[in-house]
């Protein structure tokens, strides 16, 4: 088994997350666990028949909606003409707010019980200005691991402190600038 496997099923062990599926085959590449299990990050939110809203992301972010506010703030303050979209994958998935700029996908909001994450793919281009930045150890050693896909480096981080949105923050301008 890949180290890669192994950490991600210590974070997810760790946040007690059971089920994980894959966001988009196009946009998500997989990640194998024991006995061929196919994971990757699964929204708190599964009912295909229900669109989440911001109150319903609200109340399952709970303590961490300040750190959700502040990049949605962020967004709007230093990016024009970003869509968002709910998308449903799959059940397994759940729904994921993709933000796109034009027709490129930025980012993917996986909302989770008290956190959130963010998955990125990033090109190699990006990954090298990532590496050189100053986003944390954790975060680089989650963009070195990815898995490589024809989309690129595909990699999620969860979202629990000031530190965690200020990397994702500067993930999101190199994301944009590569």
């Amino acid at each position: 088994m890949e180290k890669r496997d192994e950490y991600w099923k210590a974070v997810f062990r760790r946040r007690n997350v059971l089920t994980i599926s894959v966001l988009s085959a196009s946009s998500m590449c997989n990640l194998k666990m024991d006995k061929g299990e196919t994971v990757v990050a699964t929204s708190i939110f599964t009912d295909k028949a229900v669109v989440p809203n911001d109150n319903m992301v609200d109340t399952v972010l709970a303590d961490k909606k300040p750190l959700w506010d502040k990049l949605k703030s962020h967004v709007a303050e230093n990016y024009q003409g970003i869509n968002r979209e709910w998308k449903m994958y799959s059940k397994k998935a759940g729904w994921n707010l993709v933000f796109k700029k034009e027709k490129r996908t930025l980012f993917y909001f996986v909302p989770c019980d008290h956190y959130f994450m963010i998955a990125f793919v990033f090109g190699t281009k990006a990954v090298d200005t990532a590496m050189q930045s100053d986003i944390s150890d954790n975060v680089k050693k989650e963009i070195f691991d990815a898995d490589v896909c024809a989309s690129g480096h595909t990699f999620i981080t969860a979202i629990n402190n000031e530190q965690d949105l200020g990397d994702v923050i500067t993930l999101l301008r190199i994301k944009d600038e590569s």
